[in-house]
């Protein structure tokens, strides 16, 4: 400990040491003097006055236990404010970002400065999240892309960050996963009537992504390690993890298998590729499984991707739910080492 601790100590407990030394003083003269123990007038003194200095210093002991927690409470409020009022801040900043569909340098800068406000009050983790988010959003707009449906994903996911960090663990979640996802998607998917100025095609879109979650519930997982629908119910998203712990377990890794079922435009297709966007890996893996592939060529189904198959939106659940469990049986065997690559 040095001088200035030291001194910062003495100075805060000043009044607690003097009481101990005063009570051990009293406690070494009442003994020394035989005064105490016992019944004369000097021995109820001495007593009193020891019980009056416990007494005191108990009191002292509560008083700073309670102002310490009274300061953290005080604290931790203003911390929650100030929490609040820069988190809003941001979303107002990018909401001034995106209304009129175009970022100007200094709407830039102050979107920067906005997220080293939110980085002093929110973890790495959300601070990543967020980040993902804000790109994807800013990315559209660069690429004029108009598509508002996919902006309400987004700003739910920020919001969820945003939430984490405020109340923690406070807010009670459905225990079920599966529950939880679902009433996710419909509240996003009620609130898309917002960006749909054409009614027929809104309630195709509904019926679609009902379609996506019937087809979900119906094709065998086949042994993948995950199964999720993503892009705002447009996709079925189901991966391998390819690498091995020492336990003999499967864990995750970028190099795992991705299959999924999307749809682009009009068609349902069919892709298979690696989280790590590896054309040569992918090439590997589809010419393992079978000779029906063909290489991505669409903003969705690009290089690293590889098609498997296309339907037409008219095409029966049976059959689109048939050539999957298929696909998805010989990318499990694949991974199990049970094909090899060619």
């Amino acid at each position: 400990m040095d001088n200035n601790s030291k001194y910062h100590f003495l100075k805060e407990n000043s009044f607690l040491i003097l009481c101990v030394f005063l009570f051990a003083l009293f406690v070494v003269i009442a003994a020394i003097s035989g005064a105490w123990p016992g019944k004369d007038i000097s021995a109820q003194f001495f007593s009193a006055l020891a019980g009056a200095l416990v007494a005191a210093i108990i009191t002292l002991f509560l008083l700073r236990g309670q102002t310490a927690v009274e300061a953290d409470r005080k604290k931790s409020s203003k911390v929650f404010e100030e929490r609040l009022c820069i988190y809003k801040e941001f979303l107002r900043k990018l909401c001034d970002v995106v209304k009129d569909q175009k970022i100007t340098p200094e709407e830039e800068i102050e979107l920067q400065f906005q997220v080293s406000c939110i980085a002093m009050h929110t973890s790495s983790e959300s601070i990543k999240n967020i980040s993902v988010q804000v790109k994807d959003i800013i990315e559209r707009i660069k690429n004029n892309d108009t598509n508002k449906k996919l902006m309400l994903e987004e700003l739910f996911k920020i919001s969820d960050s945003f939430n984490k960090e405020l109340y923690g663990d406070k807010i009670i979640k459905d225990k079920d996963a599966d529950n939880e996802e679902d009433s996710r998607r419909d509240t996003i998917a009620n609130f898309e009537i917002l960006v749909y100025s054409d009614m027929n095609k809104y309630e195709k879109m509904r019926e679609l992504k009902d379609r996506f979650k019937e087809l979900k519930n119906k094709i065998d997982k086949s042994g993948s390690n995950s199964c999720s629908l993503l892009y705002n119910s447009t996709l079925i998203n189901y991966e391998y993890y390819t690498a091995i712990n020492a336990k003999g377990e499967y864990i995750k890794t970028p190099d795992r298998i991705a299959v999924d079922l999307l749809l682009d435009g009009d068609e349902f297709v069919i892709r298979v590729g690696t989280r790590k966007n590896d054309p040569e890996k992918t090439k590997r893996i589809t010419n393992a499984v079978d000779d029906r592939f063909t290489p991505g060529n669409t903003e969705l189904t690009g290089a690293h991707w590889h098609v498997h198959a296309k339907f037409a939106q008219e095409t029966p659940d049976d059959k689109i739910i048939e050539d999957m469990n298929d696909l998805l049986m010989r990318i499990y065997y694949y991974r199990n080492g049970k094909l090899s690559s060619k």
